[in-house]
C-alpha cells in the first residue's frame, strides 16, 4: 500500500513539474503572423474589323463583286473599320488593280467623300482620332469612274484594302509627317483575347494592410493590382498600400514575392517598391531575389507607413505578350520587436523566463526531498 501511494505522489508531482516546464516553453514562443495577397495582371490587345459596304435602293448591304459600271459613275463603296478591343489609331491602305493598262486608270485620287477625321498620305488613309472600343468609322463613301472611259477604253478592276491598328495608349502619331506612324512594324493580332474593353483605374479604392497584434492581419483587398485594369505596352501604373500597426508593440514587417517559373511577361515588366519614402526594390516583376523574406520596414504602435509600387511595361512589348493573364503573390510577415529590433516574446517582462527556470529547479528539489523522506519512513 505504501509503495502504491508513493507512486501516486511521485506521479502527481511529476505532472505538476511537466506542466511548469511546458508553461516555460510556451512563454518563450515569439508572436509571428503571415498574410499573402495574390495580385493579378492582364495585358490588353488591339484588334479591328474591316468590312466594305455599299448603298442600294434597298438600303445598305455588304459590297458585292462583279458589278457592271459606267463611265462617270460614282460607285458606292464604304470601307468600315470597327475597334474590337483597346482604343486604337487605324489606317487603311488602298490598292486599285486594273485588269488592263489604260491611259486613264482608276487610282486612289478617284476616291470620293473622304470620311470625317480622315486624311490621305499617298495610297494610305489615316484616321486622326483614337477609335474607341466598339466605335466604327467609314474611311470614304465610294469611287468615281473616269468620264473618259468608253467601251473600248475601259477595264475591270479590283479594290484591295488592308487595315492596320495601333494602340492609342502611349502612342502619338505625327499627322503633319508623310509617315504619321513612323517606322512602326505591324504584327498580327492574337485571337485568343475575349476582352472587349480596358477597365478604367478606380482611384477611389485604397489598399491597406493592418497588423492587429497577436499575429493577426487585416487586409482591405484581395488583389493589390485591382486598380490597374488591362496593361498596355508603355504603361507606367502606380498605386500604394497603407501599412498600419494597430498593436501595442513595435512590428518588423518582412516581405517576399512568389512568382510562377518561366514567365517572360513578369520578367519583362519592371517593378519598383518604396516604403516610407525609401527605395526597397527595383527590378523585374518576377523578383527572384525577393523569393525569401527580407525586412521591409519597422512600424511603431499606432504608426502608418506607405508602401508605393509602380509597374512599368516596356514600349517594345510585342503582340506575343498581348491578351495574357499572370499573377504574382506578395507575402507579409509580422514579428513583434522592441525598440532595438529584438523579437518580443509572449508575456515578456523585465525578468523574462528566469522565474520559471528557478521554479522548475525548486519543484525538482521538492520531488527529490519527498522521495528521500518516504524512503526513510519505509526503513
Amino acid at each position: 500500500m505504501k509503495k502504491r501511494k508513493t507512486r501516486r505522489t511521485v506521479a502527481a508531482i511529476a505532472i505538476v513539474l511537466l506542466l511548469i516546464l511546458t508553461a516555460a516553453v510556451v512563454y518563450g514562443a515569439i508572436q509571428k503572423g503571415e498574410v499573402t495577397v495574390k495580385n493579378n495582371m492582364s495585358t490588353g490587345s488591339v484588334d479591328i474589323d474591316l468590312t466594305a459596304y455599299e448603298r442600294t435602293d434597298h438600303g445598305e448591304q455588304k459590297a458585292r463583286k462583279g458589278e457592271a459600271v459606267m463611265a462617270n459613275q460614282e460607285i458606292s463603296y464604304i470601307p468600315r473599320i470597327t475597334a474590337l478591343r483597346a482604343d486604337c489609331y487605324v489606317r487603311l491602305s488602298v490598292n486599285l488593280v486594273m485588269e488592263k493598262e489604260l491611259d486613264d486608270p482608276i487610282t486612289v485620287d478617284h476616291i470620293v467623300s473622304l470620311g470625317k477625321n480622315w486624311i490621305q498620305k499617298g495610297s494610305v488613309f489615316y484616321y486622326t482620332k483614337p477609335l474607341k472600343n466598339g466605335e466604327e468609322t467609314d474611311a470614304f463613301q465610294g469611287v468615281h469612274v473616269p468620264e473618259e472611259w468608253t467601251n473600248q477604253n475601259s477595264s475591270n478592276f479590283q479594290i484591295n484594302l488592308a487595315a492596320d491598328s495601333i494602340q492609342a495608349e502611349n502612342f502619338t502619331p505625327d499627322f503633319d509627317s508623310d509617315q504619321p506612324w513612323g517606322s512602326v512594324v505591324m504584327e498580327q493580332a492574337k485571337r485568343k483575347d475575349t476582352t472587349s474593353y480596358r477597365v478604367a483605374k478606380r482611384v477611389k479604392d485604397a489598399h491597406s494592410l493592418t497588423y492587429k497584434g497577436s499575429g493577426v492581419f487585416e487586409v482591405s483587398s484581395r488583389d493589390f493590382f485591382s486598380n490597374f485594369g488591362y496593361m498596355m505596352a508603355g504603361d507606367s501604373l502606380k498605386d500604394s498600400i497603407q501599412l498600419h500597426n494597430d498593436s501595442r508593440e513595435y512590428v518588423r514587417l518582412d516581405f517576399k514575392s512568389i512568382a510562377p517559373q518561366n514567365n517572360l511577361l513578369l520578367e519583362k515588366t519592371r517593378l519598383s517598391l518604396t516604403v516610407g519614402g525609401k527605395a526597397f526594390y527595383s527590378g523585374d516583376l518576377k523578383a527572384e531575389n525577393l523569393s525569401a523574406y527580407k525586412e521591409l520596414t519597422r512600424i511603431a504602435p499606432g504608426e502608418t507607413k506607405k508602401l508605393r509600387y509602380e509597374l512599368m511595361v516596356p514600349e517594345s512589348l510585342k503582340n506575343a505578350f498581348s491578351a495574357e493573364y499572370d499573377s504574382v503573390t506578395w507575402c507579409f510577415k509580422a514579428t513583434e520587436v522592441d525598440l532595438y529590433g529584438k523579437p518580443v516574446q509572449t508575456g515578456d517582462n523585465a525578468t523574462g523566463p528566469v522565474p520559471f527556470v528557478l521554479l522548475g529547479i525548486a519543484a525538482f528539489g521538492m520531488v527529490w526531498a519527498a522521495l528521500a523522506k518516504k524512503r526513510k519512513e519505509e526503513k
